[in-house]
This record gives structure tokens, sequence and C-alpha cells, in this order.
């Protein structure tokens, strides 16, 4: 190898110069969601953006993995996007937060602390 233990490597997943665009990475780094505040006492906002129109999927989920509640199953049009999720009847605890976006699937935790 012609690295040291100190060198730092960087990827980039475009390349502007050649005009190069990986589709499948840009994606998957693009799905990302807030939840605010966290941990939630009565209502949390849920946001996200998305690049382009798709499907958005959200559900409540407790920790042994059973769904609560479908949040949202809806078409969004691309930008930025706000759900309110009123937990004011949820018991103090952990619970996950799952977004799914055309497939493609990302989980956050959310504390809820009356």
């Amino acid at each position: 190898s012609n690295f040291n233990t100190n060198d730092i490597i960087v990827h980039f997943s475009n390349y502007p110069i050649l005009n190069i665009k990986n589709n499948a990475t840009d994606y998957l780094t693009q799905l990302s969601f807030n939840l605010y505040p966290n941990p939630s006492n009565e209502n949390t906002k849920i946001t996200f953006m998305l690049t382009k129109s798709s499907n958005v999927k959200l559900e409540l989920i407790n920790t042994l993995g059973n769904p609560i509640t479908k949040i949202v199953e809806n078409n969004f049009n691309e930008g930025w996007q706000t759900i309110n999720l009123n937990t004011s009847g949820l018991s103090d605890g952990i619970y996950y937060c799952k977004m799914t976006v055309n497939s493609n699937t990302i989980t956050k935790k959310l504390i809820v602390s009356h």
C-alpha cells in the first residue's frame, strides 16, 4: 500500500469535472429526516427533504419492532416537508420512527418523556 497510517482518504460521490454522478449513492445520502424536539413531551416535528416527488411512509414502532401507528403514507412533492406527530397519548419510553421512501428505509429513535 502507498498509504501511511496518518493519511486521510476522501471519496466524492460526485465528479463535477467529468459530469459523472452516482445516482444510487446520492439518493441514499439524501434520505434523512429529523425529529424535533427529541425527547418529546407532547408534539414532535418530523422534517425531511425530498430531491424528487416520492411516495413516503412514516410509521411509529415500539422497541419490539411492532408498528404502533402509521403517521402518514402519501405522495409528496420535492422540497422540504414537515409532519406533526402528537406524542401526548404515548407512554414514556423509547420508540422508533421509520421512514420509507420509494422502498428505501431509514429509522430514528424517538424518546417520549412527559
